[in-house]
């Protein structure tokens, strides 16, 4: 397992998100969302994502991005390595849906 610092120096720096893209609210969201394609930003993505949804591959953008909001919220995230090592997948993901749970209040 990995924490945050470490899945992000062991990663290829891409400077692009792909697991934690994000649409504007009232945007179609839902199909990619529940790929593990898309980061909520809003109270209604992030109840759908809460209930249906799993975050995908995240590279070290994606992890930066993850890590931001886990830790306002006092959370720290472990990461596992894909089998290429060129992915990371979050594997405490019930604590990435209380972070979201106190983030817009749901």
């Amino acid at each position: 397992m990995l924490d945050a610092k470490t899945a992000i120096e062991s990663l290829n720096y891409e400077d692009f998100y792909f697991s934690t893209r994000q649409v504007d609210p009232g945007q179609h969201y839902t199909f990619q969302m529940s790929r593990g394609q898309l980061f909520p930003n809003s109270k209604q993505q992030a109840k759908y994502f809460i209930s249906n949804c799993q975050l995908g591959m995240l590279n070290c953008k994606d992890v930066e991005r993850v890590e931001q909001l886990l830790n306002k919220h006092g959370i720290k995230g472990v990461y596992k390595h894909t089998g290429s090592k060129l992915w990371v997948k979050l594997q405490n993901i019930s604590d990435l849906h209380n972070a979201l749970k106190l983030e817009y209040g749901i």
